[in-house]
């Protein structure tokens, strides 16, 4: 193991040693170091073996799991952007607790136990991405601590490496650091029956106490910086805005103090020497909102520095950087208005200077040249499908890969709801286009994808500055009748806003979620609003498909007025398309239509229901 002081590997006979050197307690045998950590070696092995015989691990009692797991909280915003001051690392509303106090399968709610890490955290590439660990408490009674659905290692679009996760596990729970459990839960494991911590929802029960606290009250600006920027080149984004965020709200919160004292000098002298720091900072963290599709955070993110640059006429590279990624975020968020045209007119402000506006016009023309396009796409769902199938790629090379970027589109004209149903609002003619949307987040098709989806969507919605994310979710029929009957929110306010969603309800969501094509899965919130017949005899009159990252829905035969709109089981799909290959055309907007036969092929490769 390795010595949390000296940090070289030492044996667990000179650990304890160490040990006796700061404490007279005498531990009882379940606690005590040496029978923890030698319990650990041999629970370790076995873990591995287990591993590499590729056999499934079942860590507590699978009936209490189950029923854990399906209530515990998914938060639907980051709790990163309120760390605005040192009172938070303090829950003065929480009772301390200590190991020797607590009893087996006992939730202690509204308690803390304050750790420390012993041995060095190991993951076991679960999809829940299952990580264990030995921990300590103020008394040095030693235990084994199991953490599982932590956003920042669990697997989305693919597996991380051992590689990769040793180097985040290494940053986050370094040996010797401080954390805290909020609830804690003592158990014992199946796999070998001993005493266990068990932390199911880390995201709102596990603090990093030490780590936050040392990098919003200890760590140089610069440092915060550099580490966020090496996250985001690792890939790690979460860490990157987490990164971003404390260094942005360290400044902010001496603002806060140098305005408290009403001294216009003193508030000069630290807007002087911050206004740099605190542009670079927004600047990186909007990247990384872009490169996670997090578009209101993004277009925040530029939006300050834009105008803070513009205010003081400085037309520097930041400014161009930011009114390029104002420009994208506006695209993202779908906000094809004026707006956009001024920000191009402010980026051939001639008080630029003309080499660096030379250095940018390349990727400004790629969107101006492209609006055209996503207008058309948004206003009268004129999409070139061929194009868009040739074209077809989940794979991003880019934070915001125009050519590869298209409009949502709802028919308005023809749809209309009622009771979170979708209903024809005229007659609408063989194969009209009713709904085109991107997918709010997706995985690559493959094994646990669906696991993998929901850990995305987890993910996705804890990155997120706001409850805007969220708000694109809440439209979906299981998620609607939970926000409405189960919560007390206003849906114009989002400080009334519940702060979690329970994760069973994002897996009852999957459940009955029947979009997928042959290479992602994923989640399209405003599709699910159509009922799903349940077999190929149910009547039904509109067939849907996926190209790219978006999905088409389209009626396949004419509809009368109010008559619900309801998509075909997959099965009559896959017969309609073969059998009406030659007489079937889809109507996209009044000038382009494309016959069936045209794209078939196509089809045939991308959508699951020809495999059946």
């Amino acid at each position: 193991m390795e010595c949390p002081r000296c940090k070289y590997e030492i044996s667990i006979e000179e650990y304890i040693s160490i040990l006796k050197t700061h404490t007279n307690i005498n531990l009882p045998l379940t606690f005590s170091p040496l029978f923890v950590l030698k319990n650990h070696e041999i629970f370790h092995a076995r873990i591995l073996s287990l591993i590499n015989d590729r056999k499934k691990l079942i860590f507590f009692d699978k009936d209490h799991h189950e029923k854990n797991k399906m209530n515990r909280p998914v938060l639907i915003q980051s709790l990163t952007v309120n760390y605005n001051s040192e009172e938070h690392f303090d829950d003065n509303h929480r009772h301390n607790i200590h190991l020797i106090e607590m009893k087996i399968n006992h939730v202690y709610k509204n308690q803390q136990l304050s750790l420390w890490i012993v041995t060095r955290p190991e993951s076991t590439n679960m999809v829940d991405g299952t990580i264990y660990m030995v921990v300590r408490d103020e008394f040095d009674f030693h235990i084994r601590l199991v953490i599982s659905n932590w956003s920042y290692i669990i697997p989305t679009d693919e597996f991380k490496s051992t590689e990769e996760l040793s180097h985040i596990l290494d940053e986050l729970l370094s040996v010797d650091s401080m954390i805290k459990l909020y609830d804690p839960f003592l158990t014992t494991c199946n796999i070998d029956g001993q005493p266990t911590l068990r932390c199911d929802a880390p995201n709102t029960e596990l603090i990093l106490f030490e780590r936050q606290k040392k990098y919003f009250v200890i760590d140089k600006l610069d440092e915060l910086r550099d580490r966020g920027n090496q996250a985001y080149i690792r890939g790690d984004t979460q860490i990157a805005i987490d990164y971003y965020t404390y260094a942005i709200n360290r400044i902010m919160a001496m603002a806060a103090m140098a305005m408290s004292n009403d001294n216009d000098c003193e508030m000069n002298l630290f807007r002087n020497a911050f206004q740099h720091d605190l542009a670079r900072l927004h600047s990186n963290r909007s990247t990384c909102y872009l490169r996670e599709h997090l578009y209101p955070g993004a277009n925040f993110d530029s939006l300050v520095v834009v105008t803070g640059r513009f205010f003081s006429q400085t037309y520097d590279e930041f400014f161009l950087k930011c009114l390029y990624r104002l420009a994208c975020a506006n695209i993202g968020l779908q906000e094809f208005t004026f707006a956009l045209d001024e920000l191009f007119n402010l980026s051939q402000n001639p008080s630029i200077n003309f080499n660096l506006r030379l250095k940018y016009t390349k990727d400004f023309n790629q969107i101006q040249s492209a609006l055209p396009r996503l207008k058309n796409e948004y206003q009268h769902g004129e999409y070139d499908l061929k194009q868009m199938f040739n074209n077809e790629s989940i794979h991003q090379t880019t934070f915001f890969d125009i050519h590869m970027f298209h409009s949502n589109f709802y028919n308005s004209l023809c749809i209309k709801k009622r009771n979170q149903n979708s209903y024809a609002k005229c007659c609408i003619p063989s194969g009209t286009l009713l709904l085109v949307q991107h997918a709010f987040t997706f995985v690559k098709s493959g094994i646990d994808d669906e696991r993998r989806l929901l850990n995305a969507i987890e993910k996705h919605l804890i990155m997120a500055p706001t409850a805007w994310e969220f708000d694109l979710i809440r439209v979906m029929p299981y998620i609607n009748e939970w926000f409405e009957n189960e919560t007390d929110a206003d849906e114009n306010d989002y400080d009334t806003y519940p702060k979690a969603i329970p994760w069973g309800l994002l897996v009852k969501t999957q459940q009955k979620n029947p979009f997928r094509s042959k290479s992602l899965v994923g989640w399209w919130p405003q599709a699910s609003l159509f009922k799903i017949a349940i077999d190929s005899k149910q009547k039904a009159n509109c067939l849907w498909f996926i190209c790219g990252k978006a999905i088409f829905i389209f009626n396949f035969i004419p509809i009368h007025k109010n008559e619900e709109l309801i998509i075909a089981h997959n099965n009559k799909i896959n017969s309609f398309l073969k059998e009406n290959q030659k007489q079937f055309t889809f109507l996209l907007g009044n000038k382009n239509h494309i016959r069936l036969d045209e794209i078939l092929n196509q089809l045939k490769k991308t959508q699951i229901y020809f495999d059946t």
